[in-house]
């Protein structure tokens, strides 16, 4: 089997992993229903979410008017609208479909994958233990984030047991991030690979159709899956390849492959 290869390839066993430049919609209409086994994705979140992403910089402290400053980040991607976004993404996927949602975004979902004829199982959460607090200190932060659990098709089976559908890992921030890829919403690999683990077999397909730096394809290919990877900006595509070729190999993505070094030292 091919490290890399075409969703085709990926889909006949024929490769491990296909990371395709492009725009969901137009990469999933070329896929038939039920395509991969598992889809586990990011999906954008909505308007309030993204017009109120802020990070800090310089040495801000809240009241103290130390020169520090808050913010706004651009995510450099378009709110989704589970309505148009849920029956596209369930209609490739065999088994579970999860996406990370806000929490006031659960009830769309829900409806959104009723509505498509599919079922929608419940609301997770995922407790990010050390967040942002409310810069402003004005209003309550916001701890979690949710995880919005469907199931497209068949009898449930679940890998996690008797467990919750509760996660907690430390958030990718700069004060304890491990990957720190650079990527705005990127989600600790601890985290996606409970979620690989707990929703999908050895050998099964992953999708995830916001791959953004390719988290979910890491994760997958670290635990025996085969994954297919979608994302429309290149330098993110670059990452996410990166990272999968890395995971295959067994080495860090930021760390060359032995042959590459010894290829490099060659006169």
């Amino acid at each position: 089997m091919n490290a890399e290869g075409t969703v085709a390839d990926v889909l006949a066993g024929a490769a491990r992993f296909a990371v395709v430049c492009g725009e969901r919609d137009e990469v999933l209409a070329t896929m038939g229903d039920a395509s991969v086994d598992v889809t586990i994705t990011d999906a954008p979140y909505d308007e309030h979410t993204h017009a109120n992403v802020r990070t800090t910089r310089g040495n801000f402290s809240k009241g103290r008017g130390n020169g520090g400053e808050i913010v706004d980040l651009a995510l450099g991607f378009a709110p989704c609208d589970p309505a148009a976004t849920a029956p596209v993404m369930l209609r490739v996927t065999r088994r579970w479909c999860v996406t990370f949602c806000a929490l006031e975004q659960l009830g769309d979902w829900k409806r959104a994958a009723q509505g498509a004829g599919y079922t929608y199982v419940r609301g997770g959460v995922w407790d990010r233990i050390a967040p942002t607090p409310s810069l402003h200190g004005d209003r309550p932060a916001c701890r979690v984030e949710g995880l919005a659990i469907m199931h497209a098709r068949g009898k449930l089976r679940w890998n996690g047991g008797g467990g919750f559908a509760f996660w907690s890992h430390l958030r990718l921030a700069s004060a304890h991030g491990h990957e720190r890829t650079g990527h705005p919403t990127e989600k600790p690999l601890g985290l996606m690979v409970d979620l690989v683990r707990e929703f999908s077999d050895r050998d099964e397909v992953v999708g995830d159709w916001h791959a953004g730096s390719g988290t979910t394809g890491a994760a997958a290919l670290q635990e025996g899956r085969r994954v297919i990877l979608v994302e429309r900006d290149p330098r993110w595509c670059d990452v996410a390849r990166a990272r999968c070729i890395a995971a295959v190999e067994g080495h860090h993505w930021r760390t060359p492959s032995q042959p590459a070094l010894c290829a490099a030292t060659k006169p």
